[in-house]
């Protein structure tokens, strides 16, 4: 447990998981066992509140959302406690984070993790971060 991510759990009452357990390189797809790092770390530390959220998205987007189309795209939280999710929800509001969506509990983090190949396919294609994507139905 040498992850600096196991230490903020331990920290922390409250912790919003911004990594994932998905690794690719330009050969293979690793997926690191059979659920997301977000169960692992609620397992490891029960008493802790994890919430999964904005595991594809560049450190500065995170804090200042309006810097890629106004702020007009989605993040997304997943997490077993719903007042937990609440209070990260009112966090990335305060920072200014317009969308948020409710994948629902933790199992919905396994396929938000896996979302990262994506992001780094458009990273790629763009040059840049400083990207996200919007959901319309």
């Amino acid at each position: 447990m040498d992850s600096p991510f196991y230490m903020l759990a331990l920290a922390s009452f409250l912790v919003p998981l911004h990594t994932h357990s998905t690794f690719r390189s330009t050969s293979a797809l690793f997926m690191f066992g059979t659920d997301s790092l977000a169960e692992q770390i609620q397992r490891a530390f029960p008493q802790t509140k994890v919430v999964k959220t904005l595991n594809a998205v560049t450190a500065r987007i995170v804090v200042y959302p309006q810097e890629v189309a106004g702020g007009d795209y989605h993040g997304f939280v997943s997490a077993n406690d719903t007042d937990t999710k609440v209070r990260v929800t009112d966090l990335l509001r305060s920072f200014g984070w317009i969308h948020i969506l409710d994948l629902g509990d933790f199992s919905s983090a396994r396929d938000v993790e896996a979302y990262l190949l994506l992001w780094l396919c458009l990273f790629g294609a763009m040059n840049t971060g400083m990207l996200n994507i919007k959901i319309m139905k």
